[in-house]
């Protein structure tokens, strides 16, 4: 939401490196879970996948199965919750299958 709502680059990514340092200080694991298709995604998995910090944290693609075609931003029809952006209940069983079969 933060990159969709324009808070600075810097500002998001300091916020996501502070959260994941307070989930493995509490002895969490972190997993993290590529966004579904939408505007800005491509900027966050960028972020995930070059972030040295999360390097050995486990990371789920649930972004390439529910798009349309190589364009991050368009996620397919029959996964499409109406706007776009959040998926519908087929996109969501989708998604916990993804996470599901990587566990």
């Amino acid at each position: 939401n933060d990159i969709l709502f324009g808070v600075a680059s810097a500002t998001w990514q300091q916020n996501l490196r502070d959260i994941r340092t307070e989930l493995v200080n509490a002895g969490i694991e972190v997993v993290h879970l590529y966004p579904t298709p939408r505007s800005g995604a491509n900027t966050l998995i960028s972020f995930i996948n070059s972030e040295p910090l999360f390097s050995t944290d486990l990371k789920i693609d649930t972004n390439t199965p529910l798009r349309e075609g190589t364009n991050q931003n368009d996620i397919q029809n029959q996964y499409d919750g109406g706007d776009n952006l959040h998926p519908n209940n087929i996109g969501m069983a989708k998604v916990a299958e993804i996470i599901n079969n990587t566990l």
